[in-house]
């Protein structure tokens, strides 16, 4: 089974964003990363997502065979 671990979203103020959501939802910091990666900071949306897996290659054989699906 899997887990959603994280969601990066790139925003114009990061400090502002992470202001709301910690308050709208009840959240907490629990760390920062200053990199925008590839897309750059002129990017606004999601970045990217992270998921914990029991079995990292039984999820990579799910995800190929959920590709091959949607061709």
């Amino acid at each position: 089974m899997a887990k959603l671990r994280h969601i990066a979203i790139t925003v114009p103020d990061p400090h502002k964003a992470a202001e709301f959501y910690m308050r709208a939802f009840g959240m907490r910091k629990v760390g920062e990363d200053e990199a925008a990666g590839a897309r750059g900071r002129d990017f606004v949306g999601v970045h990217h997502f992270g998921f914990l897996v029991d079995d990292v290659q039984a999820a990579r054989t799910a995800i190929d065979e959920g590709r091959r699906l949607l061709r």
